[in-house]
């Protein structure tokens, strides 16, 4: 009876190591002791985080744009509104500025140049236009007996140098036309057509009085200068 006693006591001993864990001596640290390992998590992957997270904030965004605030607008409308008086404001100071500019500065003197004809007695000095007018005034009243020496000196003296020489070189053309011993060519330049000597000749002081002079007559109603004189007068 002892000896099954101390069988069954053996037995209970045993079990009680087999619980108590793997045996271990009395050298070792305790920190070698195996610790109990941490539930293991679930592994996701970095891709699928970012990918969510970017969805997340892009519905996100979304949805302010789709729902603007009210706020916010009117802020901006009052920030437009500042601006647009700041832009008016400054274009205003600028006018203003220019206008004040424009009423100070002074005005530079104008120089007119002034001319004397000491053989017309002119000694005193007239602006150019004046002293032009005073000329053919003085020719007029000095020569009215001799016509064709009055509009000589009026066509020299009495416009600018382009339209003198032009007029010169057309007159030379009409009194060589009528040097001709051709009859039938003479009565051709006998008639002059108004509309081509018109800015050559008539329009010169002094073409239309030498065009007389030689006998042509300039009528106004007329198309045409026509010399009335024979053949045989002509020289």
């Amino acid at each position: 009876m002892e000896k099954l006693t101390d069988f069954f006591k053996k037995k209970k001993l045993q079990a009680k190591f087999k619980t108590a864990g793997p045996g271990h001596k009395l050298s070792e640290s305790r920190s070698s002791q195996p610790q109990p390992q941490p539930p293991q998590q679930k592994h996701v992957p970095r891709e699928q985080k970012t990918s969510s997270a970017s969805s997340a904030a892009g519905a996100a965004a979304l949805k302010r744009f789709e729902q603007p605030s009210r706020q916010t607008n009117k802020a901006l409308g009052l920030v437009m509104e500042e601006e647009k008086k700041r832009i008016l404001a400054e274009m205003k100071a600028k006018e203003e500025a220019q206008a004040l500019k424009e009423q100070t500065q002074e005005v530079a003197p104008v120089i007119v140049k002034k001319y004397v004809c000491p053989i017309l007695g002119i000694n005193e000095g007239y602006p150019l236009t004046e002293l032009k007018e005073m000329i053919e005034e003085g020719i007029r009243a000095s020569y009215e007996d001799d016509t064709l020496l009055m509009s000589a000196l009026l066509i020299k003296n009495c416009n600018d140098d382009n339209a003198t020489q032009i007029c010169v070189r057309t007159l030379e053309l009409v009194l060589d036309n009528l040097r001709t011993d051709d009859e039938m060519q003479l009565e051709k330049f006998k008639k002059l057509k108004k509309a081509k000597i018109q800015s050559k000749i008539l329009d010169v002081k002094g073409g239309r009085e030498f065009l007389n002079a030689v006998g042509f007559i300039v009528d106004d109603s007329d198309e045409w200068c026509t010399l009335h004189c024979e053949n045989s007068e002509i020289k």
